[in-house]
């Protein structure tokens, strides 16, 4: 879902960036093997995480692109 996304708007500067809140060993198989065009991201330490308020994981954030939030944390197939 998200590579799609990712691909049909790209061109109008919509970024997808995928924040994995894990360690490397457990979260670089899984984006391995989905391989994305779009940046990923692992966050063991949550800093991300704690900058955009995020508890729950799948959660998307929309960003603008002063890097401030316009729409709040909620659950990704929102």
């Amino acid at each position: 879902m998200w590579q799609s996304l990712y691909a049909d708007l790209k061109d109008s500067s919509f970024v997808v960036v995928a924040v994995a809140m894990d360690v490397s060993e457990a979260a670089r198989p899984w984006i391995e093997a989905a391989k994305p065009d779009y940046p990923c991201l692992i966050d063991h330490n949550h800093h991300v995480a704690d900058l955009y308020d995020m508890v729950n994981v799948p959660q998307a954030v929309w960003i603008d692109e002063e890097g401030r939030i316009v729409r709040p944390a909620e659950n990704a197939g929102s």
